[in-house]
């Protein structure tokens, strides 16, 4: 049975066709010469052809579309052709929306098509080809719907077109906005601000151009971004079309149209004004974090004032604006009140510390780049994958290790400022998870002198050792299949498995234990900068080969079949620095390449000397570098095993980041198998060395 209602008027859509059918001209050209062409002349399948790196266009497209088919609604004469028309207002609209998405999804859907008929002919053997590009396909149209329907419900609200324009800018902008005010309002306010917070991810859980613009370029479009879109265009298609139904054509010249839309509208005006102008006045100033707070209440005060008569000119769309007074006073007593609640932490969220029944566990993270904070067992156990001294982050759940963090966070308060007249901060970051579901995160820079020992002692606790050294964890090994064995850089190794593995897990596990609680002195030669640990072993290093085992990822697109992957193992190492004479005497016992791998004077064939700055010195060890030109600053070469003993005894690793008004030595040691390695030298041990001899 045939409906008696109709939504559209068939005529009116085929006359909106003709008349702006350009627009899909051009977007459908633009399309073909960006994905089908594209596939006709590439040799290989390119993974990221089908992603969303025309974010202009998915954006700019619609919100145009949005702006041409209700125009009419923005001029009396337009107003009075279209309610002219043999048709409801209802039908009006629809017809209009629907010769929009027309002109969009038309040329939109036959390159989607032309895309996969080429791709799947031309890239046979890519499985995944089909589902890239329907779910590429699904994720356009869902945000043609979204933004067209965002460009009609801003532009129900205005009727000048420059405003229609500037409102869905706005719309776009406006989380991000506030997400940004939020954590810049906090971190200058409030003592221990640590960012993110929940109503700043709030904003941006609500901002879609981050969301397009964070996609992964190089997977299937997952299907969780697919329903947030979907949700969008829902959500933002019943505002457009109530917006409409509601609208009184009277008011269709007025810059706002409807009247509790203005007060809104002078709210928010006046908020972002109050935003922009103490973001600005700090920055002018140079305010510090929690310095001179007299300067937010001045941009504050200036933004309220400014915002809400520049916002009531613009809602009633007159510059005569009668009794304005007692508003801008409301204005400014309501915003210099907020900001003087926050900065009073009226709502104790500075002084808050969960109290420990309350804690289910916390996590601390500290970062510091400074040898002297960190614990002795740092500096005889590391890793070239990872070095946790510098940036590390532990999750207690014991009563006794929470109760430290809680101390450490109480001397903070009391002690409140003390890292920033520091030359030596430590930066903490606290997380507590309440047993009740909530998190409560401070962040703060702290004196690292004054925390020093608890800190040192809360990082060698067991719960700590466990995340920062996986080897101690049984549960973590059930994976290993092998431990490879070798020194810091050579290519010789030997490789244990099965019942010697398990041996050599326990020697490992004992050594770091012992450096935990009792760790042995290290020989520390230089002043503060240009600190150097002499090494007086050859570093051994352990390599822990896991089992390879793929993980499927069931948010992508439910048709994508799984991407072989090589057959690699993940792997994790460690390297002790110090004599560890029980792993030492195992190896002698039980790996026969142990010799071969330490005989420092039989391996090395050379020893090359610089003298370079500071930070070319750090640069070199750590990252590495072009060696070329370095060429003039070489002192020496040594190719004598005698002389080579001598300087290699005073050599050792950088503490700490060395600075550039000061040089140091690089010795560039290059072993006979082709493999070099660096250390490092004082000024002073290389003039005694070189005076030895």
């Amino acid at each position: 049975m045939k409906s008696k209602i109709s939504f559209c008027k068939k005529a009116l859509i085929q006359n909106n066709i003709k008349m702006y059918g350009v627009i899909s001209l051009l977007w459908g050209i633009y399309l073909f010469l960006r994905y089908p062409l594209l596939f006709l002349q590439v040799k290989e399948w390119i993974s990221a052809v089908f992603t969303l790196n025309d974010e202009i266009f998915i954006f700019l497209v619609p919100a145009a579309l949005g702006v041409v088919f209700y125009h009419f609604l923005k001029t009396d004469n337009g107003i009075a052709f279209y309610l002219s028309l043999p048709m409801t207002k209802t039908q009006i609209y629809f017809s209009q929306f629907v010769s929009g998405l027309i002109l969009y999804l038309v040329p939109l859907v036959f390159n989607i098509l032309l895309s996969l008929v080429i791709g799947v002919l031309r890239f046979r053997e890519e499985k995944q080809l089909f589902t890239v590009i329907l779910s590429w396909g699904i994720a356009m149209i869902l945000l043609a719907l979204a933004n067209y329907s965002i460009s009609i419900a801003m532009g129900m609200i205005t009727g000048s077109v420059i405003w229609h324009i500037l409102f869905v800018i706005i719309f776009y902008v406006l989380p991000v906005y506030f997400a940004g005010a939020v954590d810049y309002f906090g971190e200058h306010l409030l003592y221990g601000f640590a960012g993110n917070s929940s109503l700043a991810r709030f904003f941006r859980k609500l901002n879609l151009i981050d969301k397009i613009f964070s996609l992964n370029r190089d997977e299937i479009i997952a299907v969780d971004f697919l329903l947030f879109i979907g949700i969008y265009a829902a959500v933002a298609f019943i505002l457009a079309f109530l917006l409409y139904r509601y609208k009184k054509m009277e008011n269709n010249r007025d810059w706002i149209g409807f009247g509790f839309l203005k007060i809104i509208f002078i709210f928010g005006f006046t908020l972002c004004a109050v935003i922009l102008m103490t973001v600005v006045l700090t920055g002018i100033v140079g305010v510090r974090l929690h310095d001179d707070v007299f300067t937010f209440y001045i941009g504050a005060a200036l933004g309220a004032v400014l915002g809400y008569i520049v916002a009531a000119m613009i809602a009633w769309k007159t510059i005569y604006l009668k009794k304005a007074w007692w508003g801008t006073f409301l204005a400014l007593a309501l915003t210099l009140a907020v900001i003087g609640l926050i900065d009073a932490d009226l709502f104790g969220y500075e002084r808050r510390i969960p109290a420990p029944e309350e804690v289910e566990s916390v996590s601390i993270t500290v970062h510091s780049s400074w040898a002297d904070t960190e614990a002795a067992i740092d500096r005889l156990i590391g890793s070239q994958s990872y070095d946790r001294k510098y940036r590390n982050t532990y999750k207690f759940t014991e009563s006794a290790n929470i109760a430290v963090v809680e101390k450490i966070h109480h001397y903070v308060l009391e002690n409140r400022g003390s890292g920033s007249k520091d030359t030596n901060p430590l930066y903490f970051r606290f997380s507590y998870f309440l047993k009740n579901g909530e998190i409560v995160r401070r962040e703060y820079s702290i004196a690292g002198s004054a925390v020093k020992k608890d800190w040192q002692e809360l990082s060698k606790s067991e719960e700590a050792l466990k995340q920062a050294y996986p080897v101690l964890k049984e549960k973590t090994l059930t994976d290993l299949v092998g431990i490879r064995v070798s020194t810091e850089a050579s290519r010789a190794e030997d490789s244990f498995s099965g019942a010697k593995m398990q041996e050599l897990l326990a020697v490992i596990r004992q050594e770091i234990m012992a450096a935990a609680k009792s760790p042995e002195k290290v020989n520390i030669h230089g002043q503060r900068a240009e600190q150097v640990q002499v090494l007086e072993q050859i570093p051994i290093r352990f390599v822990f080969v896991r089992e390879y085992k793929p993980k499927l990822d069931y948010k992508k697109f439910p048709a994508a079949e799984p991407e072989s992957t090589a057959e690699t193992s993940p792997e994790e190492d460690l390297v002790f620095y110090g004599s560890v004479p029980r792993l030492r005497r195992w190896l002698a016992d039980n790996s026969p390449k142990y010799r071969e791998m330490t005989d420092i004077q039989s391996l090395v064939e050379s020893v090359e000397i610089y003298r370079l700055p500071g930070t070319e010195v750090r640069d070199q060890c750590y990252w590495g570098g072009d060696w070329e030109k370095y060429r003039q600053e070489k002192i020496a070469i040594l190719t004598d095993p005698a002389e080579i003993m001598i300087y290699l005894k005073s050599a050792g690793i950088c503490l700490d980041y060395p600075s550039e008004e000061k040089t140091m030595i690089l010795l560039r040691v290059n072993l006979k198998d082709g493999v070099s390695y660096l250390r490092a030298m004082t000024e002073a041990d290389y003039a005694a060395a070189r005076d030895f001899l």
